[in-house]
C-alpha cells in the first residue's frame, strides 16, 4: 500500500510539473518574450525579412551617426536562432531612409536615399550580396514603395521627386514612370502644412505615404497628408480622391499601415502638427478595401498615444505596437 501511495504521490508530482510547465510555456506563447539587449553592430535604421526568417539591416556611412563620406551603406544579415550576424556592406550607394520592396524570389530592393539618390540596390538572400539594379528615373529619399501583384515595384511621393511616380519591371530591370499617377496633390497638402506654425514644435510632414495594395491591384493611401486617394499605377486609370475621411486639413505623420487580413487595413499613431496634443489614442484607424468604395472605421484606441512606433505583425495575426513617443519629436525620449 505504501509503495502504491508513494508511486501515486510521485505520479500526481510529475502530472502537475508537467501543467505547470505546459502553463508556463502556453503564457509566453500567448504574451511573448522580450530577450536579453542584443548588441547590433549599426543603428538599424532599414531592414528587411529574408525567406529563410533571417534579417537583412543597413544604417548609412557611419554606423551610429548621420551620413558622412562617400556611397556607402552599413549593413548586417542577423540570424534569429543563432543571435549572429554577417557582415553584408554596400560600397557602392548609400541607402538611408531608402524605399523598400520585397520581391518573390526573395530579392530586397531598396529605392533612393541619400541625398535623394536615383540609385536602386537589390539585396539576394543566396549570394548574401548587394548588387546595384537599374537607376530610377527621379531621385528619391524618404520615399514608399509597393510591391504590386504582378510582382512589379511602384516608388511613389518622395523628396526629389516632384509629384512623379514609376513602376520597376524585374524582368526586364527597367523602371518607367507611371504618369497617371500623380502625387501633386500630396505635394501640395505637405508643403502647404509645413508652411503653418508646428503648434506643439513638432517634426514636419516628411514625405513616406501610408501606402497598401488593394485586393484589385490598386493602391490606397491614407496619410500622411488629409486628402487620401486610390492609384492606379499598373492600370492605368486615373487617381481617385477618397476626400480628407478623418477631417478636415488633419494630417497623420510618421504613424504605421498595417494589411493585417485580405484587403483590411489598419492605420496606427502618427501625429497632426496643427492641433494640441498633437498625438492621440484614437488614431486607429481600420480601412476595408474589399468592396469598391473603401469602408473606413475607428477601432478601439490604443493604451498609449503614439508617434515614431513600430508595428510588427505576429504569426497569431496580432499586432504587436513598440515604442514611439508622445511629443511627436525626431529624437526626444520625453514620453517615449
Amino acid at each position: 500500500i505504501y509503495l502504491r501511495n508513494k508511486c501515486i504521490a510521485i505520479s500526481v508530482f510529475i502530472l502537475i510539473h508537467l501543467i505547470f510547465c505546459q502553463s508556463a510555456f502556453a503564457a509566453k506563447a500567448d504574451s511573448g518574450e522580450w530577450s536579453g539587449v542584443i548588441p547590433w553592430p549599426h543603428i538599424a535604421v532599414s531592414a528587411g525579412n529574408l525567406p529563410d526568417g533571417r534579417v537583412v539591416t543597413w544604417l548609412s556611412t557611419e554606423i551610429d551617426s548621420f551620413p558622412d563620406g562617400p556611397d556607402f551603406t552599413y549593413s548586417s544579415v542577423f540570424d534569429p536562432q543563432t543571435e549572429t550576424f554577417i557582415t553584408v556592406d554596400s560600397n557602392f550607394h548609400d541607402m538611408f531612409c531608402a524605399g523598400i520592396s520585397s520581391l518573390e524570389n526573395g530579392l530586397i530592393v531598396a529605392t533612393g536615399g541619400n541625398p535623394f539618390d536615383t540609385k536602386v540596390s537589390g539585396f539576394n538572400p543566396n549570394t548574401m550580396q548587394w548588387s546595384p539594379l537599374a537607376d530610377m528615373n527621379d531621385p528619391r529619399w524618404y520615399g514608399t514603395n509597393v510591391t504590386m501583384p504582378d510582382n512589379r515595384i511602384w516608388t511613389t511621393f518622395a523628396r526629389g521627386s516632384g509629384n512623379r511616380s514609376e513602376l520597376y519591371e524585374p524582368q526586364t530591370n527597367s523602371w518607367a514612370r507611371t504618369l497617371n499617377a500623380s502625387m501633386q496633390t500630396l505635394v501640395d497638402e505637405q508643403n502647404q502644412i509645413n508652411a503653418r506654425p508646428r503648434l506643439s514644435n513638432t517634426s514636419a510632414l516628411n514625405w513616406w505615404a501610408h501606402l497598401a495594395v488593394t485586393p484589385q491591384g490598386k493602391v490606397f493611401q491614407g496619410g500622411a497628408t488629409p486628402t487620401w486617394h486610390i492609384f492606379d499605377p499598373a492600370g492605368g486609370g486615373q487617381n481617385v480622391s477618397l476626400g480628407q475621411p478623418i477631417g478636415a486639413g488633419v494630417a497623420r505623420s510618421y504613424g504605421n499601415v498595417v494589411t493585417y487580413d485580405a484587403g483590411k487595413v489598419v492605420l496606427l499613431g502618427g501625429f497632426n502638427p496643427g492641433v494640441v496634443p498633437p498625438v492621440s489614442v484614437d488614431n486607429v484607424i481600420l480601412v476595408d478595401l474589399n468592396s469598391a468604395t473603401p469602408v473606413i472605421t475607428y477601432g478601439a484606441p490604443m493604451n498609449y498615444a503614439r508617434a515614431y512606433s513600430n508595428t510588427v505583425t505576429l504569426p497569431n495575426g496580432e499586432l504587436l505596437i513598440i515604442g514611439g513617443n508622445q511629443v511627436a519629436r525626431e529624437f526626444d525620449d520625453t514620453d517615449s
